[in-house]
């Protein structure tokens, strides 16, 4: 695993993999946080995504610190939307809109 620069000052995170043997030991939460901690100076923001049915993963993240800024959404065959789970979370959606180039559907 690799993160890479994605905007100024911030990291994408992504393609973790916890073999079965050492799935369940908390192993994916404390490399998380390392991460934040070595990579933390300079980075204002860190992006991970999951897949949607991947509760595991999601669960490790929530476990390391992160919470969720939106969830990406088919709108029609070939494009993807990003919907932020409540008003409180909109800002950080925003800015996964922009940096990923999608399109933010928020409630007004």
């Amino acid at each position: 695993m690799q993160p890479f620069q994605v905007a100024l000052k911030g990291l994408f995170l992504y393609y973790f993999v916890t073999l079965p043997a050492w799935r369940g030991q908390g192993i994916y939460p404390r490399l998380l946080q390392h991460i934040l901690r070595s990579e933390g100076e300079g980075n204002e923001r860190f992006w991970i995504v999951h897949q949607h049915e991947n509760v595991a993963s999601q669960r490790g993240i929530e476990k390391a610190g992160f919470q969720i800024a939106s969830k990406v959404y088919f709108i029609a065959a070939d494009k993807l939307a990003l919907v932020p789970p409540s008003v409180e979370t909109s800002e950080r959606a925003r800015a996964g809109s922009a940096l990923l180039g999608l399109l933010l559907c928020v409630d007004s």
